[in-house]
């Protein structure tokens, strides 16, 4: 049972969660090398199956798929009082927990542009082009 248990917990932290691009340079670097870098961004709060379909769809499109994670102080810039109900790091653990995704960076920009600008992704993913 404990060996189960810490496979678990291996798995669970096998991807690389940052809170800062400068962070995750060298990650980012890395997915590079693989082939084609897919990035796509969003708040993610309440994590449900749609979620997991459009992440697995954007992983499909290239070889790494780097996640842009609203924080917290974004999100409350997006979205009514009260949001998110589940605080930036523990989404961003559950995002990484995910096989699809590659990386997870938090940024407190209401957009990613400036993340966008940094990550130079091969293929950049919008919420358009995830909705299935």
């Amino acid at each position: 049972m404990a060996a189960a248990l810490n496979h678990v917990r291996a798995a669970w932290q096998a991807q690389p969660t940052f809170s800062s691009y400068r962070a995750a340079a060298a990650t980012v670097e890395q997915l590079h090398l693989r082939g084609q870098l897919v990035f796509t961004n969003g708040v993610f709060d309440l994590l449900h199956a749609g979620h997991l379909r459009s992440l697995e769809y954007a992983r499909g499109l290239g070889d790494a798929l780097v996640v842009g994670l609203n924080s917290d102080i974004s999100v409350n810039g997006l979205r009514r009082a009260g949001r998110p109900v589940i605080g930036q790091f523990a989404r961003a653990e559950l995002l990484a927990a995910l096989r699809c995704v590659d990386a997870v960076i938090i940024f407190d920009e209401p957009e990613p542009l400036g993340l966008i600008k940094t990550v130079r992704p091969d293929i950049p993913v919008s919420y358009t082009h995830l909705t299935l």
